[in-house]
């Protein structure tokens, strides 16, 4: 049976609604594995592929989308995505586009991936080994006011509110200064106070921000900010 995972909540798509748990995640779960043949446990297995072809916008996936299917050790099949990532090093042309996921099961995953314009794709497998990651957050088997992890453990959420940090400032969202600043502020002033959890409000459009094109998700094309592209600096930079 084909379990297919829908768009709300996934990276780079529903993101206004979803922006804090990708920013909770990042300070709680570990960092990605590249193109890795092995991968832990609950940890973030990514593929970087290329797609020479030309696409009038490869951020609209009604247009062009690349498209994978997982099968698990158990043989379930999971039908996912991936995304256009520009050049691949945070610029905004190019042929890269990247495949992410989190296995969820230990053992042989096996991956085929192809475009919808029947561009065609490869096939591939990678091994998952348990590395004692906690797993993602779910709501608590025996009591839903509270989490746990994906190991059913108790997660005790302390969250930190950073809501409008840095909105006021001239200096952009991509910029490097700015992700070492955020390092050092969790470092001092939440992870030091026992938080576990960041609730955090990202750039957009926020009364000054509008014509800082640094302050945006949203491409900007030297004049206005295009909703229906990424700024894929913004992106590689948070990332």
């Amino acid at each position: 049976m084909l379990k297919k995972v829908k768009r709300t909540g996934i990276f780079f798509l529903g993101f206004r609604r979803i922006l804090a748990w990708i920013v909770v995640g990042f300070f709680l779960v570990s960092g990605r594995t590249v193109a890795a043949q092995q991968v832990g446990l609950y940890d973030v297995w990514e593929l970087s592929v290329t797609n020479t072809n030309s696409y009038s916008n490869p951020f609209n996936y009604d247009e062009i989308e690349l498209q994978a299917v997982f099968t698990s050790p158990s043989e379930e099949d999971i039908a996912f995505f991936g995304f256009h990532d520009g050049d691949g090093n945070g610029g905004q042309n190019g042929n890269v586009w990247k495949l992410r996921f989190m296995p969820d099961a230990v053992g042989t995953w096996a991956y085929t991936y192809t475009w919808t314009d029947a561009t065609p794709g490869n096939s591939g497998s990678f091994e998952v080994v348990d590395t004692g990651l906690p797993g993602p957050l779910r709501v608590a088997t025996d009591n839903p006011w509270y989490f746990e992890n994906a190991r059913g453990q108790e997660f005790d959420w302390r969250g930190y509110n950073m809501h409008l940090w840095r909105y006021w400032g001239t200096e952009p969202f991509n910029s490097s200064a700015i992700m070492d600043e955020l390092e050092i502020y969790v470092e001092q002033n939440v992870a030091a106070f026992g938080y576990n959890a960041v609730q955090f409000l990202g750039p957009g459009y926020y009364k000054g921000t509008r014509e800082n094109p640094g302050h945006h998700w949203w491409y900007y094309n030297g004049s206005s900010v295009d909703v229906n592209r990424f700024e894929i600096r913004t992106w590689t930079t948070w990332d």
